[in-house]
């Protein structure tokens, strides 16, 4: 009788509460089909942090229930996780839009003009300081792991792939921060600057920004940061050239063109035998990988692990006395042992509620998702101020895909966040000094 009466209270909440958000969203006239910051954050937790606890709770998904995720009040109780994060961001946005009077404009291309030459300058120089850094990085690098996948065992290409990025020996966020993050900004805003001016000279530029972003990822194997990058690439021509609007049925053939290319990744780079193998591999990854971690997190703590009351935070520097726990790493040592004898270090990171949870108990689930939704919104609100130019439209879109990660990373990332900073310090210095001249006149104006 107490499993029939979970499984009604799961599907009621299940089936429910996205209809109450929408309800709510509507009512408080937030433009859900447009591309904006705050509603692609509600969006993206919705689908990869909330979608997939049916397949867990009913154990659809064989390989995650083999995996150890079996016990359905878990599962339940991270329904309820999920479910007041997205009501507590959802709330903060209609909180600073209608009372607070911080609204937010959609952008419109009727705004915007194409870069000038000192724009196309100072970003063309950025580009190549994100090329040498990616030379850089190369260079320090023993294999490939496109080349490993290429003529190796997908299983050596795993090593390979980890021995780039979580067992790199250098300071892989710092190239990270250049190769993949400024690159890709830089390539959005250039691809919408081809978009409001079309010539040879702004294509050149983007094509050249497109091979540089497009080598930086695929380099390493990792499927997903190729894909967001030509997401983020489709969201900047929504905002370029139809005005910031969302049109579902072109987006379910741009769906499907990204199905096609993850499954040409898995069966040619990840050993998976075929088509429909690497279908299912794509659909488990996708809605239950990033939320199903979150089950290991409320297995392994406390019960194995003393809540860690905020060591899990970065230190910048190592200016604090104490050294950053590594949750992501640490859940995954424990729950998959056998990779970590293969000398494979992988991490299990899951939405950012979970490192909450590690952190402060669900006093931390309780309170982090309003401080998540305050920085989003004032994030939003900052981008929204920067002079409308393809640089501010290059920031949107790089923006949205960063806080795309609350679903898949803990939230400490979000609250001390150094890439954000520098980033949007970069954009502000181009935006600035590109247009020294105009800023000059207009205060001179305003003198008089």
């Amino acid at each position: 009788m107490d499993s029939l009466f979970n499984d009604i209270l799961f599907i009621s909440i299940f089936l429910l509460f996205p209809i109450f958000i929408v309800y709510f969203l509507q009512k408080a006239n937030m433009p859900l089909m447009e591309v904006g910051v705050l509603n692609f954050s509600i969006i993206f937790l919705l689908v990869f942090a909330y979608i997939g606890l049916f397949i867990l709770y009913f154990g659809l998904d064989s390989y995650r229930y083999q995996s150890g995720i079996i016990d359905k009040y878990t599962v339940l109780l991270m329904l309820l996780c999920s479910s007041w994060s997205i009501l507590c961001i959802t709330t903060t946005y209609i909180f600073f839009n209608n009372f607070y009077g911080l609204k937010i404009k959609p952008l419109s291309i009727l705004d915007y003009n194409s870069m000038n030459n000192r724009e196309l300058l100072l970003v063309l120089i950025f580009l190549i300081i994100s090329l040498l850094v990616f030379f850089s990085y190369v260079s320090k690098l023993n294999n490939l792991a496109i080349i490993v996948a290429l003529t190796d065992s997908a299983s050596q290409a795993k090593v390979a792939r980890s021995d780039m990025s979580n067992n790199f020996s250098g300071k892989y966020h710092w190239y990270t921060l250049f190769m993949h993050d400024l690159a890709s900004l830089l390539s959005f805003a250039l691809f919408s600057n081809y978009l409001i001016s079309k010539n040879k000279v702004n294509m050149t530029f983007f094509i050249f920004s497109f091979l540089l972003c497009v080598a930086s990822f695929i380099i390493s194997v990792q499927k997903a940061p190729v894909i967001w990058y030509l997401i983020g690439l489709y969201l900047t021509y929504l905002v370029t050239v139809n005005y910031s609007r969302v049109p579902v049925a072109r987006s379910l053939k741009w769906i499907v063109f990204v199905l096609f290319l993850l499954v040409l990744f898995y069966v040619f780079f990840m050993g998976v035998d075929s088509p429909y193998q690497a279908i299912g591999s794509i659909f488990s990854r996708a809605f239950t990988g990033s939320i199903g971690a979150s089950y290991y997190y409320l297995e392994f703590i406390p019960e194995h692990q003393d809540y860690l009351l905020g060591r899990t935070f970065p230190n910048p520097g190592g200016l604090l006395p104490y050294q950053p726990y590594s949750i992501a790493v640490e859940v995954m040592n424990w729950r998959f042992s056998e990779l970590y004898e293969q000398n494979v270090v992988g991490s299990a990171p899951t939405v950012f509620w979970g490192e909450a949870y590690a952190n402060f108990s669900f006093f931390g689930v309780f309170i982090i998702p309003w401080i998540i939704g305050t920085i989003i919104y004032f994030v939003s609100y900052l981008i929204s101020k920067i002079r409308k130019s393809p640089i501010q439209i290059g920031m949107l879109i790089w923006t949205i895909l960063h806080y795309k990660s609350i679903a898949f990373t803990g939230f400490s990332t979000f609250v001390l966040d150094i890439p954000l900073l520098i980033l949007m310090l970069i954009v502000i210095f181009i935006s600035i000094a590109a247009n020294r001249s105009e800023n000059i006149s207009k205060l001179q104006l305003n003198k008089r």
